[in-house]
């Protein structure tokens, strides 16, 4: 109750009281489903790798990253496009919502079918691998239309309706279903038995997820069918979202693959612990962001703009906050934590450190790109991602040869302050909305 009491005096006469009471409501509920769906997590992970050891439990890690990865392009930007639209109209927009059900579906079984050909030919269809990948893969279509639904709800602000079922349910029932099969049949636990029961996991979330979508949401074709010219504005700005999505996913991962290959193995798994710690600075931007978007863009929508500034500088004030006291905490504590991992892990501190630095900027610079995203300047927040990315891989190359892991972390840090500071410098010129610490 302590964090509450943190959050409850930070909004103090910032905000008007409805939006104060949902902001606080919503975004301590937020932050305590994320917190327990990373411990959930984190024991899953710890069980997996004891019973099935590092080779299965690399496999099946390989896998459902994959089914990450063919899901976020299966969305295709409709995520954001969903949040942004459905909260700033009252009604359902049943036509959106159609529209990007059913390219989500047709987009991700057309890549599903895709991989698993590739796959069948890379590997051969007698491989086991291929048959378990293939199992792995049927997840793709039912996680992105989780997603898809998920979105909708954020949208119409229901967040903890959007998160729980995924966030929570999910890890519970597959951590339950796994104990259930190695203690009471007395079974191994192979990467088979391990990806059937995460698929059917997911399976048991859509339809749970489906309940509180259908719950406020109704697909009948009860309206005007929709334009073409109306399409073809959702597709444009679907694909702004999805090219800012992927050059912000190219931009978090250009450091340790380009170290890898420009140094060494060893120094790539230092630097990925010191990265996944240094990670942690930003947790706040997982809780406080599905709260906000949707709010972003039903005051822009009204043209509330004055209030609107208020929450961008109440959720700047939260995160820097979050921020400076685990950058601390991390400064503290780190070379114990790395220590923990014995060898040469100590090494990855000062890069640590660097890192903790890029992401207190980032920090800093606000949530430029979710209100350039949710006010309808998309593109922007996408040209300041490409600037960035060129930023980031120029400097990589630049730095890494020389000073490997603190030339990465130096090239990630800069390539932060030119994206954010570019997103901050948009949202300024664009809306007239000041995200950053700089008045």
């Amino acid at each position: 109750m302590k964090l509450k009491n943190i959050l409850s005096s930070l909004l103090r006469n910032e905000l008007n009281s409805q939006l104060n009471n949902y902001f606080l409501k919503v975004s301590f509920h937020s932050l305590l489903t994320h917190a327990f769906s990373m411990i959930l997590n984190f024991i899953s992970g710890i069980i997996l790798a004891k019973i099935m050891g590092a080779e299965g439990y690399g496999f099946f890690t390989l896998i459902f990253t994959w089914v990450s990865v063919l899901s976020t392009f299966s969305l295709f930007g409709t995520e954001d496009l969903l949040v942004r639209e459905v909260a700033k109209n009252n009604r359902e927009n049943t036509p959106l919502i159609r529209w990007a059900l059913k390219n989500v579906l047709l987009i991700s079984l057309l890549l599903t079918n895709i991989a698993i050909i590739f796959l069948y030919y890379y590997l051969g269809q007698n491989n086991e691998r291929f048959g378990l990948f293939s199992i792995g893969l049927f997840t793709v279509p039912i996680f992105s239309i989780i997603l898809s639904l998920q979105a909708a709800l954020k949208g119409k602000q229901l967040i903890n309706a959007s998160q729980l079922p995924d966030k929570i349910f999910r890890p519970i029932l597959f951590l339950a279903s796994l104990c259930g099969i190695y203690f009471f049949y007395q079974s191994q636990l192979t990467p088979k038995i391990a990806i059937i029961v995460n698929t059917g996991a997911h399976i048991l979330v859509l339809l749970g997820l489906g309940f509180f979508f259908f719950s406020h949401f109704s697909l009948k074709n009860n309206v005007v069918d929709i334009q073409k010219v109306q399409r073809k504005e959702w597709a444009k700005s679907s694909l702004y979202f999805f090219m800012a999505t992927f050059v912000a996913l190219i931009n978090v991962k250009a450091d340790i693959l380009m170290l890898g290959w420009l140094r060494n193995d060893s120094e790539v798994g230092i630097y990925n612990i010191a990265s996944r710690f240094s990670d942690l600075t930003e947790f706040s931007l997982l809780f406080i962001t599905p709260v906000i978007a949707p709010v972003l863009s039903k005051l822009y929508n009204q043209n509330n703009i004055a209030q609107l500034q208020k929450l961008v500088k109440t959720v700047l004030k939260i995160n820097v906050l979050f921020c400076i006291l685990l950058c601390t905490i991390l400064a503290i504590s780190g070379n114990y934590i790395l220590n923990f991992f014995e060898g040469s892990f100590l090494e990855g501190y000062l890069p640590m450190m660097i890192l903790c630095g890029g992401h207190l900027v980032n920090i800093l610079a606000g949530p430029a790109g979710n209100v350039l995203c949710m006010c309808g300047k998309e593109k922007f927040a996408f040209y300041a991602g490409i600037i960035g990315t060129i930023a980031n891989i120029s400097f990589n190359l630049l730095l890494i040869p020389k000073f490997g892991m603190l030339g990465a972390a130096t090239a990630t840090a800069i390539s932060f302050l030119v994206w954010n500071g570019l997103q901050a410098y948009f949202a300024k010129k664009e809306l007239n909305i000041n995200t950053s610490i700089i008045n």
